[in-house]
């Protein structure tokens, strides 16, 4: 109940709670018209509400989204049918998408069962700089690791001495080849 002792409009509550989320959320009703954006869309891809403004066209909606450089590459207007071929097959998605500012969305679409789609934008930026920078991480340690394993199996093989290398378990680790073995599973 709300303080007066009315019941709260139940289209302000929804729309209180789409706008305080942390999510850009987009609702597409059958006719492929917008019924619901909230502004956290708005704040990631930096445009108005007018590019969600309910009973706009996704395809005008899209288009408003190219014409601020926000769909990417040679032909937005594929880009734009595409995704709109796509919908009309009822397919659920999920995407990655870097924005030209650097900001890395993850964007998902859900076919509803009324024929219209919900579509929900989260940023991953800083999720995925962390995974970049973990991946190069293991690159680099799995180059140095190469190069330490370059520098034992060339001391090995130039020993005078015939070397085997075993672990606790007597697993054959390493051996060169003045051992005189031709071949040992390792």
């Amino acid at each position: 109940m709300a303080a007066d002792g009315q019941q709260p409009d139940p289209h302000a509550l929804i729309a209180d709670a789409l706008d305080g989320i942390g999510q850009g959320v987009l609702i597409v009703g059958p006719d492929m018209r917008i019924v619901r954006g909230n502004r956290r869309f708005c704040e990631l891809y930096g445009v108005g509400e007018d590019t969600i403004r309910p009973g706009i066209h996704f395809a005008d909606h899209l288009r408003m989204i190219a014409d601020r450089g926000l769909i990417t590459g040679a032909d937005p207007e594929k880009q734009i049918a595409d995704r709109l071929a796509s919908l009309a097959a009822r397919n659920d998605f999920s995407a990655d998408r870097r924005l030209p500012n650097g900001t890395i969305i993850h964007l998902t679409g859900h076919a509803l069962p009324n024929g219209g789609y919900a579509f929900t934008f989260t940023d991953i930026t800083e999720r995925a700089r962390q995974a970049e920078t973990l991946a190069a991480e293991v690159d680099r340690q799995t180059e140095q690791l190469k190069a330490r394993e370059s520098i034992l199996r060339t001391t090995l093989d130039h020993m005078a001495q015939g070397i085997l290398v075993v672990d606790r378990d007597f697993d054959v680790k390493a051996y060169n080849q003045r051992l005189g073995l031709s071949q040992i599973t390792t």
